[in-house]
């Protein structure tokens, strides 16, 4: 699967202050900052105008300068949810670690740590140790080097990356390497011991997965799938990732060269017997992927790419008679972004990705081949006060895909109205047609103090 981001990704963390103070920590002379960040929103469907969310949202953080060389970062977030058909329920939290699990609010929200690292350098050393987002890649709308952290599937692909993705507790270590012949260049090391998943929707939820190849080939009147449990890896060393990365910027090109191993948020499924009758029980196997990224700026335009291989990834089939069943495949990815400023001050982004299985045989439940598209528009008005976008994601040559207007206007310095609306078609084999019939109108207030 390759879902859809709204945010950028192309930068690692870096610390800006520095490692081996000899001074000791010092708390209540630390220079520190306090934000709050808030959001509340309403959703109606659009076919009868029935409301199927209502929340609000809370986000805390605190970051301290303990010394001039190390620093604190905690945030958090308490969502309360005033009205929630969009999850009915506890959401499945089966497949976060133990660190890493939010507390769920009974039926009504939950409360989730969301960062709380500690940040170090020395010279040209740096090192964040915690849980933390160590995002990479050059696209905007898609996933494919950015691997490092699963994330939650609540609101599909609607929600922005940077609040649907899942921290990891992690190790991120950077080493700005000394001199400049052959450009400027970066390395850095990250270790996972942190064998989170995706969260993915309950049966039931209005983004509940109904595509086959994400049922493990069940189509949705086949019925319900199965009572289900999801297999947590309990061997944390043997389960966590690693990975490094190459970043160097040579004649005004941005390139990376990145290779990491760890646990695949998506599940793979199998059939167990249990008391109660057949269990269907998700579980994770490792996987492996080396990438490389470039871009560059050529007069008012910017391109970016990404190239991708995964060798013998591990994907859900199914055996001649039916049975669940697991089957490998070299993935090959590639990503192409064009980014530009059209007449009528249009900002103007379009991203082609393609997705190939080289081992691909009839057994696995996805297609041999993906190829999805993106066209992002932006313009600003009243002094940029005010916003409006446009951003479309399709696959199958534009039969299957949603369209996502917003407009969105700026009350004050720190707070801030939207007015999107979520309209998906295609058939029920489609990533984004899966959800036809749930298109949703969304009215949000949003701000910080």
């Amino acid at each position: 699967m390759h879902p859809v981001r709204s945010v950028s990704c192309n930068a690692a963390f870096i610390a800006s202050i520095a490692l081996g103070a000899n001074s000791p920590i010092d708390a209540a002379n630390a220079d520190s900052v306090i934000g709050v960040d808030y959001d509340f929103r309403v959703s109606a469907a659009l076919d009868d105008g029935d409301i199927n969310q209502a929340q609000a949202t809370i986000s805390p953080e605190w970051r301290a300068d303990v010394t001039t060389r190390m620093s604190l970062t905690v945030s958090a977030r308490l969502r309360g949810d005033i009205e929630d058909d969009l999850d009915p329920g506890q959401p499945n939290v089966a497949g976060y670690a133990g660190p890493s699990r939010p507390l769920l609010l009974d039926d009504y929200g939950a409360l989730e740590l969301r960062d709380a690292h500690l940040t170090l350098s020395s010279g040209d050393i740096f090192l964040r140790v915690g849980k933390q987002q160590i995002v990479w890649g050059e696209l905007e709308g898609f996933k494919l080097l950015d691997i490092v952290n699963p994330q939650s599937f609540r609101e599909f692909i609607l929600e922005d990356f940077g609040d649907s993705r899942i921290g990891l507790w992690s190790v991120n270590a950077e080493y700005m390497i000394p001199g400049d012949a052959f450009g400027s260049w970066s390395a850095q090391l990250v270790w996972t011991p942190d064998p989170t998943v995706h969260e993915i929707p309950n049966p039931g939820a209005t983004f509940e997965f109904q595509a086959p190849r994400f049922r493990f080939g069940d189509a949705p009147n086949d019925g319900p799938l199965l009572p289900f449990r999801t297999e947590r890896r309990t061997d944390v060393l043997a389960a966590s990732g690693i990975g490094g990365r190459l970043v160097g910027l040579v004649d005004g090109w941005d390139l990376s060269l990145q290779a990491y191993s760890g646990i695949d948020p998506e599940p793979l499924a199998r059939l167990e017997a249990s008391p109660a009758g057949a269990e269907l029980v998700r579980f994770n196997r490792r996987r492996t992927l080396l990438g490389v990224s470039a871009a560059r700026t050529f007069g008012d335009v910017t391109f970016r790419g990404e190239m991708g291989l995964q060798p013998k990834r591990r994907f859900p089939a199914r055996t001649s008679d039916g049975q669940l069943a697991v089957a490998s495949s070299d993935q090959f990815s590639a990503a192409f972004v064009a980014d530009f400023n059209a007449p009528g001050d249009i900002f103007v982004s379009i991203q082609f990705l393609y997705d190939r299985l080289l081992d691909w045989s009839d057994s696995i439940v996805r297609p041999r081949e993906d190829f999805l598209t993106s066209l992002y528009l932006r313009r600003n008005f009243a002094n940029e006060r005010l916003q409006a976008t446009l951003r479309w994601y399709a696959s199958e040559g534009g039969a299957d895909g949603v369209i996502r207007p917003k407009l969105s206007f700026e009350i004050t310095d720190n707070s801030t109205v939207e007015l999107n609306a979520d309209i998906f078609y295609g058939n029920g084999d489609g990533i984004f047609g899966q959800f036809d019939g749930e298109d949703r109108v969304v009215l949000a207030f949003r701000g910080a103090f």
